[in-house]
């Protein structure tokens, strides 16, 4: 509401200067008035400081102006020039009998030596017999001299409304010939002008453009080429549906001071009759938005904090507008403060401008500050067993940046297969891990932002590759008793029962013809069980044979000479097979294809053919023991054998993920050439002699990985 004010009279033209606010009121006696009831003058008054109030019929740190002329009925709108030595106000006169005015325009001058004031001069401005009045003083953008803007109901040659704005130069103490305003004026009443140099704009009231009633207060400001822009109307904060004018701006509190009669003033007189002076406080306009830092383009609901920042550093929250999809928002700000302006986004970093200093005095148009929020990008490198798929914790990971030749060495944690990098976008990044134990290092693909705005996080995953399990692979001899295993018979229980096609096939083949070629070297039995039965025999019969008629050292030395045979060498190669098989699961199970290359041996004591035959049958139970550990990774089911590619009774069912590149030697490998070794009479030599045990064996002289699923 008003600021100054009294109850039954008129207070108007407001003017902030030097820590006062001057004003015209029109409440004064006027002596000798003729008239009943009688007139009043009007008289410039000043109070103490703008924020003032007057209760009713109370004068309150108010005084009269020192320049009020006591010749003249009538003294108001006081205005000075940019240096305050210059003071311009109306002296006016009532016409005749009427309570209409007529008004001149006077100005004094400040003496430099003493500060006392010239007496008034009239301006060359002033026509006769017409009114002039409402000055304001103000330099247009790119000249040197001041403009003097009044208001003047004299004949306009383009023949526009009763009252229009002029304006002259004031160049020393001469006056150019006034010129009307053109791209202001309407054919209505262009009234009460006041030019905000600051922000280069003339506020002006006027009834002959879209009002919300009587006299609105608008806006304008000088373009570039010279001509006046169109006008803006200042809206229903200042506006209202009667009278208002004499806006004026105080610089540094962004105050606006304007008088209205509009309803709701505090006098009492009838609707309509006098004006009071108002104010409103014009919060600085600060406009944030926020963009996104690679496309430029607004970020949708980026929450914007803005906080003033006090003398003593503390930010205190202005406001925090809920986000919506433009992102710009406007803050009312204070002249002369410091704020913080803060951008936050999810996925994004944040953006913050700091020292944000707004001008003393009001300037034109808004502030406006960008926010670039950059996506936040993140790369992520995890490190895995390459054949087993586990984590490998306490990796050491190298990263690279390709663009700026940037390295970094992190070991990772004992608990972690994970390494974070914050990346940036139009470069390009590798990453190699390593840890002791394992292969070659990996090294990622490159990894590329070039040409990317999305933000979010990139994953690599690396994968290290164990040292192959069989590098320094030592063959294994698996040995067996003399003529084992033997051929399977068509009785053979697995048969005899037998409900699987197969297996009754292979029955019925057997039952008709013992020597079918197709079925002779087939055995269901596998090698541990023909090594269990060996382990007795070797003891019970191997031993007690061998050394049969001998006596004293002799019959020790060569019984000790078939156990140390059978614990040191058919033993002990037996446990390494079994552990060998427990590996092979493991590493089968990984997925990986592996091929085992068996040969087979016999000793000379048969005929070439049947031992062919032998060793394709012990080949064949070695096989069986890889197929069956474990009730392992293959299914149950026949497999007719032939001669030279017999694999035995189980077949793979994972497409061949267990190969075995076999090598049925017979005899002809045999180092084994004494001929009683070929003598059936003479078992001693032939069957039971170490040299003969040693010849009946398979060998597995070799693992290959063929195939792995890890890639390195």
């Amino acid at each position: 509401t008003a600021n100054v004010s009294t109850v039954d009279y008129s207070e108007y033209v407001a003017y902030p200067y030097d820590g006062q606010l001057y004003f015209s009121s029109y409440s004064f006696d006027l002596k000798k008035d003729r008239e009943n009831p009688n007139r009043k003058a009007i008289k410039i008054l000043k109070a103490n400081g703008t924020d003032k109030v007057l209760g009713p019929s109370q004068v309150m740190g108010v005084s009269e102006w020192e320049f009020n002329d006591l010749k003249r009925q009538h003294t108001a709108h006081l205005t000075y020039n940019k240096a305050h030595d210059v003071v311009y106000y109306a002296l006016g006169d009532f016409k005749h009998d009427s309570a209409d005015i007529r008004f001149d325009l006077y100005r004094r001058k400040k003496n430099p030596l003493d500060t006392t004031w010239s007496l008034p001069e009239k301006l060359t401005v002033n026509m006769a017999g017409f009114t002039s009045t409402e000055p304001s003083i103000g330099t247009l953008p790119g000249e040197r001299f001041e403009t003097l803007f009044f208001v003047s109901d004299r004949p306009d040659d383009n023949g526009k409304g009763d009252k229009n704005i002029w304006f002259s130069k004031i160049k020393g103490d001469t006056l150019t010939t006034p010129q009307p305003l053109e791209d202001l004026n309407t054919a209505g009443n262009d009234v009460t002008p006041f030019y905000h140099q600051p922000s280069n704009t003339l506020f002006y009231s006027t009834d002959g453009l879209r009002t919300l009633g009587g006299l609105d207060v608008y806006k304008s400001g000088l373009g570039s080429k010279g001509h006046w822009a169109t006008p803006v109307h200042m809206g229903p904060h200042v506006n209202s549906s009667a009278n208002d004018a004499y806006f004026v701006l105080e610089d540094q509190s962004g105050r606006g001071f304007f008088s209205s009669n509009r309803n709701g003033n505090i006098n009492y007189s009838e609707e309509g009759c006098c004006y009071d002076i108002f104010y409103v406080d014009f919060m600085v306009k600060y406009k944030a938005l926020a963009l996104h830092d690679l496309t430029k383009q607004i970020l949708p609901y980026t929450s914007i904090t803005l906080y003033e920042q006090k003398g003593n550093g503390q930010l205190v929250k202005v406001d925090n507008p809920m986000p919506d999809s433009f992102s710009t928002f406007y803050f009312d700000v204070k002249l002369g403060n410091k704020y913080v302006l803060i951008g936050e986004k999810d996925g994004f970093i944040s953006d913050t401008l700091l020292d944000i200093t707004t001008p003393d005095e009001l300037w034109k148009g808004e502030i406006v500050d960008t926010l670039y929020l950059r996506p936040r990008i993140n790369l992520v490198a995890r490190v895995w067993d390459c054949e087993t798929d586990a984590p490998i914790y306490g990796a050491t990971a190298k990263f690279f940046n390709l663009k700026t030749g940037e390295k970094a060495t992190d070991i990772l944690p004992s608990t972690s297969n994970i390494q974070n990098y914050k990346i940036d976008f139009e470069a390009q990044y590798q990453v190699v891990m390593e840890k002791k134990g394992y292969r070659s290092p990996d090294t990622s693909e490159i990894v590329s932002t070039v040409g990317r705005i999305e933000g979010g996080t990139l994953y690599v995953d690396l994968r290290l590759r164990r040292p192959d399990p069989f590098a320094n692979f030592e063959k294994i001899a698996l040995y067996f008793d003399n003529d084992f295993p033997k051929r399977t018979a068509s009785t053979d229980d697995s048969l005899v029962n037998a409900t699987n096609p197969y297996l009754v096939e292979m029955r019925n083949a057997l039952s008709k013809d013992r020597k079918d070629p197709l079925y002779q070297d087939s055995v269901l039995i596998d090698y541990q069980k023909t090594f269990l039965g060996y382990a007795i025999r070797y003891r019970d019969l191997f031993i007690p044979e061998y050394i049969r008629g001998l006596t004293g050292r002799k019959r020790i030395e060569d019984s000790l000479l078939i156990h140390n045979f059978f614990e040191n060498e058919a033993r002990a190669n037996f446990d390494r097979f079994r552990d060998f098989v427990e590996k092979l699961d493991t590493i089968l199970q990984q997925g990986d294809t592996i091929e085992i290359e068996i040969q087979g041996y016999a000793s000379p004591l048969a005929n070439p053919d049947y031992n062919l035959h032998l060793t394709n049958r012990r080949t064949a139970s070695v096989y069986n023991m890889f197929v069956t550990y474990d009730a392992g990774y293959f299914k149950y089911r026949p497999f007719p054998g032939r001669p030279g590619e017999f694999l035995g009774y189980y077949k793979p069912d994972n497409s061949g993920q267990l190969k075995f590149k076999r090598i049925p030697n017979g005899e002809d490998a045999s180092v084994y050439k004494d001929p009683a070794a070929e003598d059936p009479k003479n078992p001693r030599a032939s069957i039971y002699d170490v040299r003969a045990s040693r010849e009946r064996r398979v060998e597995i002289t070799g693992v290959k990985i063929l195939k792995s699923k890890c890639k390195t």
